[in-house]
């Protein structure tokens, strides 16, 4: 078959050879087929054919970049006691495989049409199972949203940055959960938390997220905890007013942890008019100083904007010193004079 293609292709450059436009579609092809054929690692095809014969899977698909990966599609019906199994049956193979004794190694598990998914890594294994149960449970209580729940996962990634950048997700508490509420409202996001609290008092040390959608949409994180009735409050007053349409980041801190040092508030307005920002800015200062912390940072910015422009973005620390990297532009000035204290 292998030959009987390369032929086709052969003819297919000579009969087009003044075309450069067939050349290309012919080296595309060409590249398709090739990946096609890849090879597969026996440590690949025992871990497919070992998950793919439980209860509960409808499909596996493994791949070696990065990370030795493994994504199970479970079956619609599928059980928690069969999603732990799939779990431990992966832990099992990668502790018989020899040539995987220092690889990375993760597995994902997801939903059938849904994106809700759970991610560990080899160094969350001996207890990924019970929090893949949890998972089970807290993305059935939630089947119209996204549940996202990662434990313990880590890649090298880029090789740009060199061999030591190490990327790590989960590390903390039960692991890191993100929940997008089908509606997209910053309501939602209030409503979610509160049924959370109410349901999943068990899963209050996670890292938490719910909101984002997408690069601009709404989000509430909290680390280690589920928010305060003050944190609750601040957010639904940073939202309430949409007369100018806009949204909130906002990422609240719990002591000692090193990152982010301070609470934080980025409000992106879907407008180009600046006099919009310094608005809101004016209306959101005093309710983001209720947050309580030393110091907040408050970042108001027009609609797609990414990098600084004095023109279009307003960045204050509210009861504390400002960012030493430039100096406050004209607009923010007024806001640094009432609103920041940085002792001399």
């Amino acid at each position: 078959m292998g030959r009987d293609f390369a032929s086709s292709v052969l003819a297919v450059v000579r009969d087009r050879a003044g075309r450069r436009r067939w050349r290309w579609a012919v080296i595309a092809l060409v590249g398709v087929f090739l990946c096609a054929c890849s090879v597969k690692t026996q440590e690949q095809k025992d871990m497919e054919a070992a998950l793919a014969r439980l209860p509960g899977v409808q499909q596996v698909s493994t791949e070696i970049e990065a990370n030795f990966s493994t994504v199970v599609v479970l079956t619609g019906d599928a059980s928690a006691q069969q999603v732990k199994a799939v779990i431990e049956a992966f832990r099992e193979q990668i502790t018989a495989a020899t040539n995987l004794p220092r690889r990375r190694v993760d597995i994902e598990l997801r939903w059938p049409e849904r994106d809700s998914s759970f991610k560990a890594g080899r160094d969350g294994l001996a207890t990924a199972p019970e929090h893949a149960a949890q998972w089970y449970s807290l993305s059935r209580a939630f089947p119209r949203d996204e549940v996202v729940w990662t434990y313990q996962w880590a890649e090298f990634c880029c090789d740009a940055f060199g061999p030591g950048d190490l990327v790590q997700k989960g590390y903390t508490g039960v692991g890191d959960i993100s929940v997008k509420p089908e509606a997209e409202d910053f309501r939602a996001v209030s409503a979610t938390y509160r049924r959370m609290m109410g349901e999943f008092p068990e899963f209050a040390d996670a890292e938490w997220e719910i909101g984002a959608w997408g690069w601009q949409g709404g989000l509430l994180r909290v680390d280690n905890r589920y928010p305060s009735e003050t944190e609750l409050s601040v957010w639904h007053r940073l939202n309430q007013d949409q007369s100018v349409p806009h949204s909130v980041q906002m990422t609240t801190r719990t002591e000692g942890r090193h990152y982010p040092q301070r609470p934080s508030i980025v409000m992106r307005l879907r407008s180009q008019n600046f006099d919009e920002v310094k608005r809101l800015t004016e209306q959101h200062i005093p309710i983001a100083a209720e947050l309580g912390a030393p110091d907040v940072d408050y970042f108001a910015t027009t609609d797609g904007s990414r990098s600084y422009d004095p023109d279009h973005e307003l960045r204050i620390t509210i009861g504390g010193c400002q960012y030493t990297d430039r100096p406050p532009s004209p607009a923010e000035q007024p806001f640094v004079d009432r609103y920041g204290k940085c002792p001399r």
